[in-house]
């Protein structure tokens, strides 16, 4: 493990002068793709990232013929998390082009934890690197739409002793999902359909608070990419605003009460990011949905002390 943590710690000047014993490096990581560690299997999937952005005609093909080795998922998962460290870097964008496609199953794979790896791995190459993904953005998209989704299978309960707790397995594939959307709109805004997005982004208003959140800042993003769209569906953006915002409001500190809080500020963000559209000036709905919030001296309070009054203003 010594190769692996030395290499790991190396900065990002590596050039091929100083690993010219690459190959030797190789049989060592791979071994080490399977280690029970996380910790370990994460450096060596920096390892494999940082080489890949130094010789990719070398590496791209060894990491790719991993992510089809269906026996062992903790190796997909490695090779994996590998697309995010070369993402980060000055990448040989042309030969990853020509090697996405084994990455890219992953985002389907069978095991959960593969799946999540690869969305967060194609989420900071689409922020980084989005020329690389940018033809395959209809089949990502499809994907991720899959996965926004509450699926109750991945839902199980535990037992606590007094009480059960129920554990949402699908959740990091959610946050996942809405992650890479949020940075498609920014990155390439022009392979989301809006239309088509909009029921997802209603379903998530409608999750646990921390998919609302996600979908909150969305909405946001939305609301300077496709305001028009937004307004024409009005109805259907504002009940489960209304929702989070009707929450009450915890006055004692404690950290489901700040994250409850939280949420419903998060929302009042978006709902003011809304009424700052200029033909938002004539929406009934949304102008009389916002004199009602204001009307309310706990909510009032926190749109006070985010300004949000003067977002809409200005």
């Amino acid at each position: 493990l010594e190769i692996i943590s030395s290499l790991s710690e190396c900065e990002g000047d590596l050039s091929a002068q100083n690993v010219s014993h690459i190959q030797s490096m190789i049989p060592v990581l791979e071994e080490n793709c399977e280690h029970k560690e996380e910790g370990v299997r994460n450096m060596v999937s920096e390892c494999f990232g940082r080489l890949s952005l130094i010789d990719a005609q070398l590496i791209l093909p060894r990491l790719t013929s991993m992510c089809n080795d269906q026996s062992s998922t903790l190796k997909r998962w490695t090779i994996a998390n590998s697309l995010k460290y070369m993402s980060v870097g000055n990448l040989d964008t042309k030969t990853l082009k020509d090697h996405i496609e084994p990455f890219l199953k992953l985002t389907e794979d069978k095991d959960l934890r593969v799946r999540r790896t690869a969305l967060l791995a194609i989420n900071s190459l689409s922020h980084h690197h989005p020329s690389v993904i940018l033809s395959y953005a209809p089949q990502i998209i499809r994907i991720l739409y899959y996965e926004m989704s509450v699926k109750p299978e991945l839902k199980r309960k535990v037992d606590l002793g007094p009480f059960k707790h129920t554990i949402d397995d699908g959740l990091p594939l959610r946050k996942a999902a809405f992650a890479c959307i949020s940075t498609f709109l920014d990155s390439m805004p022009q392979v989301v359909d809006v239309s088509e997005f909009l029921p997802h982004l209603v379903k998530g208003l409608e999750d646990v608070n921390d998919v609302q959140m996600s979908c909150h800042f969305i909405l946001q993003q939305l609301c300077r990419w496709s305001p028009t769209m937004l307004l024409s569906n009005t109805s259907i953006i504002l009940n489960p605003l209304a929702l989070t915002i009707n929450k009450q409001i915890k006055q004692k500190r404690t950290g489901t009460v700040d994250r409850t809080n939280d949420v419903i500020r998060s929302a009042l963000r978006s709902l003011f990011a809304l009424a700052a559209i200029p033909e938002a000036a004539r929406d009934r709905s949304i102008q009389d949905f916002c004199a009602k919030v204001q009307s309310k001296p706990d909510i009032a309070e926190i749109i006070q002390s985010e300004h949000l009054l003067d977002k809409v203003r200005s």
